[in-house]
């Protein structure tokens, strides 16, 4: 009687456990739906929110500000995250006696790139993180696209001062060329001018940098008379010191027999010129003349060695004649050099 008493007091026993374990599995179950709901709403919401942002936008080039965040569409085109920033500069005194401050400004990086579902959202990020993640595309830069020549009368003379005006994520070049660079000249004056002067980009190999090969002046009429303005036409990967291109214009006389005269003809001559510099180490700079007999290793006096400069190291003779009939001779320059 007993046993049976404790078999039935088991089996209730075993049915309440058992019961007691399908709902608490029940319970979290629901709780994780619930959980999983509340997710997907939100998600949806969020994605509602990103939908709306993109309609607004649609077609336009501009940004817009939501929420505190900067949505770009076309990262390529816009520059809200590249910006013209105040910069002084002490350019000197000035008629006055007082130091002479002027904005030449400087280009910077204002926000950081976040990818939210493949569309590339720009926030405003403290100064510590905007090292960390640039605010242009791949393969660009935040830089100048143009400057501003302005003129500052000091004591010690007139001074020319470049001026940053506007600031662009600028791609840049898979190998060296030339890109444009704007200079505005006697800018809100009635000889306004705006040249595109150029500069050289792009990677070079080991021991080289892109430089320019060839270049040109252009006159601009000012209000005291025309300046020259040198203007790059195109650039290549040289060393320090290397050969530029000169151009120079002669003209050759010569006996036509056919005409039964004197038949002269201009020739134009890539003469060349030498352009760059010659850097020593510091501690090649110097010849030791008196070294110590007790220590050999130390240096008593030493002589300053003379600087190296980037001269032509091979020519090429051209000549020409005159119309008085003499000879003129002109060298171009085929090679440059440290000496």
């Amino acid at each position: 009687m007993i046993s049976k008493s404790l078999f039935i007091y088991l089996f209730f026993l075993f049915v309440y456990i058992v019961a007691s374990l399908s709902m608490a599995r029940a319970s979290t179950v629901i709780s994780l739906n619930h959980f999983a709901n509340l997710n997907q709403r939100n998600v949806i919401e969020n994605r509602d929110d990103l939908s709306e942002i993109l309609s607004k936008t649609d077609g336009l080039e501009e940004t817009s500000v939501t929420r505190g965040h900067v949505l770009q569409k076309d990262v390529a085109s816009s520059n809200s995250c590249c910006v013209r920033q105040r910069k002084l500069l002490d350019v000197g005194l000035d008629v006055t006696g007082y130091s002479h401050y002027i904005d030449i400004g400087h280009c910077r990086h204002t926000c950081s790139s976040v990818s939210v579902s493949g569309t590339t959202l720009f926030e405003e990020t403290s100064p510590k993180r905007q090292h960390q993640q640039a605010s242009c595309p791949w393969r660009s830069a935040c830089e100048p696209t143009f400057f501003t020549k302005e003129k500052v009368f000091l004591l010690d003379g007139v001074k020319d001062v470049d001026v940053i005006g506007k600031c662009e994520c600028v791609s840049k070049p898979l190998r060296c060329s030339r890109m444009s660079w704007f200079v505005v000249l006697f800018a809100d004056t009635m000889h306004h001018r705006k040249v595109d002067v150029g500069r050289c980009r792009g990677p070079c190999g080991h021991e080289v940098s892109c430089k320019s090969s060839r270049n040109r002046t252009v006159s601009v009429d000012g209000p005291n008379g025309s300046v020259c303005v040198n203007v790059i036409e195109e650039c290549s990967c040289e060393s320090a010191c290397y050969r530029a291109q000169y151009r120079d214009v002669s003209v050759d006389s010569f006996w036509n027999d056919t005409l039964n005269s004197t038949v002269q003809i201009t020739k134009e001559l890539d003469i060349g010129i030498c352009v760059g510099s010659c850097t020593e180490l510091e501690k090649n700079s110097f010849r030791c003349v008196l070294w110590d007999s007790k220590y050999p290793a130390q240096c008593l006096m030493s002589l300053k060695k003379r600087k190296s400069e980037c001269v032509p190291t091979a020519f090429q003779t051209h000549v020409v004649t005159r119309q008085d009939g003499t000879l003129k001779t002109i060298l171009s320059v085929t090679e440059c050099g440290c000496k």
